[in-house]
């Protein structure tokens, strides 16, 4: 099984006064190459922060759906909080882009657009499964309890959200920034993720648009340790967080899953081998481990090119 998976696209549609102008500049090279991936691919995976504005602006998530199935019908997408916003009172701060929806998830916009799909899928691929899930802060959907039933069922899985839980850089503005959006549940989230029992090889998640790979784990008294250790005593999988695909690391991952490893390939954009423009926090983009801004930001080659046997 092939597939595509990205995040951090930020589709707009008010083009000549866009909130990421950069995005903007990049989005067709993004569609062009997905609909050429497509031809041999399995899967595409929208991982959050599809849109600009989608609390505010159904037509913005409508339109996203819209050309991803004018290329393919074989695809999952999961909220961000450009698309679904998590946490109240973020429409005090960011007017017309984060709106809370002070409803039932149901009633959201992401939920109108794309249903159930969008907010909680599963399934069983060949020899693993896919989970993919949408979270609000505070849980007030109780979208937890139906993800925990989920990983309960037998088998491997590989799964899919858009804020990372687990602590992605020991230094720079990653250390701290920017876990507060799911910081009611980030603890529980992690919990699920890293209990041995429910085999969770991969946690794909973006966000902070950088390419980091840290290992999710428990300590001793059973609880998850959310901040990154130098030498962790006990993993049970990989968080493996994908940076911007249409800005500063202009990037996607292709996901191979075979019988007895599964392959995670990091690629840019046709005609980009560099940082692009829009770059986040460059003074505050380097820690012990990556020393530069490029290595902070495109991660390093283990991060980068992964492979994991099943």
């Amino acid at each position: 099984m092939k597939i595509i998976y990205a995040t951090d696209i930020h589709y707009d549609i008010t083009p000549e006064k866009p909130h990421y102008p950069y995005a903007i500049r990049n989005l067709k090279i993004f569609w062009d190459l997905l609909k050429e991936k497509m031809k041999t691919f399995d899967l595409f995976i929208g991982g959050g922060d599809l849109t600009v504005k989608g609390p505010a602006c159904l037509e913005e998530l409508a339109g996203f759906k819209e050309i991803v199935e004018c290329i393919t019908d074989r695809y999952i997408v999961t909220p961000g909080n450009h698309d679904l916003c998590p946490i109240k009172g973020m429409e005090k701060r960011y007017p017309g882009v984060e709106e809370y929806e002070y409803m039932e998830l149901s009633e959201t916009n992401f939920a109108k657009v794309f249903g159930d799909k969008g907010l909680l899928y599963s399934e069983m691929f060949s020899n693993v499964r896919l989970v993919a899930f949408a979270v609000r802060n505070e849980d007030p959907d109780n979208q937890l309890k139906r993800l925990e039933q989920e990983l309960k069922k037998p088998g491997k899985k590989l799964v899919f959200s858009h804020y990372p839980v687990f602590q992605t850089r020991r230094g720079g503005f990653c250390a701290t920034w920017d876990y507060n959006r799911i910081r009611d549940v980030r603890e529980k989230i992690a919990y699920l993720l890293a209990k041995p029992e429910h085999q969770v090889v991969c946690y794909f998640c973006g966000h902070q648009h950088i390419n980091s790979t840290v290992p999710m784990t428990l300590k001793e008294d059973g609880t998850p340790q959310l901040e990154l250790l130098e030498n962790p005593k006990t993993m049970t999988g990989l968080q493996i967080e994908t940076g911007a695909a249409t800005q500063a690391t202009c990037c996607y991952r292709e996901i191979e899953v075979k019988n007895d490893r599964i392959f995670i390939t990091l690629k840019q954009l046709p005609g980009i081998n560099e940082l692009a423009e829009g770059v986040m926090c460059a003074d505050r983009s380097f820690d012990d481990a990556h020393t530069d801004v490029f290595s902070y930001h495109m991660g390093n080659e283990e991060e980068r090119n992964i492979v994991i046997p099943l």
